[in-house]
């Protein structure tokens, strides 16, 4: 089915996978990774729900290849490759840390404010290596983004105390 000629029957066979037990999911979770590559974006986003219904001690075997899809053109699929990651354990996610900071200049807020809340299941001596990028983000255009980025700055113990707010053109966001 994950082989099959119709994307959406691959899909279908993901969806259908991500409702079995985690014991029993890590026995297809290779041929479901191997579906990360699909041609299709619903696939690829499918795949990695799927795969972050494993326990994170098995999600860390297909680490690698979920941190490739923040590269992926869809801006869905790195955002769900965002969130599978968040699931690992902290040093399992610092491999991928400079990867995901690489996202907080994304042109969409929302894998920016992904990737700060990703980068903040870091510990803090993993994260500081990053601070400065995180920092970056309190000047964005977004209300939002800035907000995560206090939040992820405030686990260093550097949150700016009384945001100032942003202003483009001279008018106040």
């Amino acid at each position: 089915m994950l082989e099959g000629e119709y994307a959406s029957t691959r899909r279908r066979a993901l969806v259908t996978l991500r409702e079995i037990e985690p014991a029993v999911l890590v026995h297809y979770a290779r041929a479901v990774a191997g579906t990360l590559g699909d041609e299709w974006s619903d696939v690829r986003t499918h795949a990695l729900k799927t795969l972050v219904k494993l326990q994170p001690t098995e999600l860390q075997n297909y680490a690698g290849a979920i941190a490739e899809k923040l590269d992926d053109e869809w801006s869905v699929v790195c955002i769900t490759a965002l969130q599978t990651l968040s699931k690992l354990e902290p040093a399992t996610l610092a491999r991928h840390a400079g990867a995901i900071a690489e996202k907080l200049d994304d042109e969409w807020s929302v894998v920016r404010i992904t990737a700060l809340q990703t980068l903040c299941k870091l510990e803090p001596e993993m994260l500081a290596p990053h601070a400065a990028a995180v920092a970056r983000r309190l000047d964005d255009e977004y209300d939002s983004v800035r907000s995560e980025a206090r939040e992820t700055l405030r686990k260093l113990g550097q949150a700016p105390r009384n945001p100032q707010p942003a202003a483009i053109g001279g008018i106040l966001l």
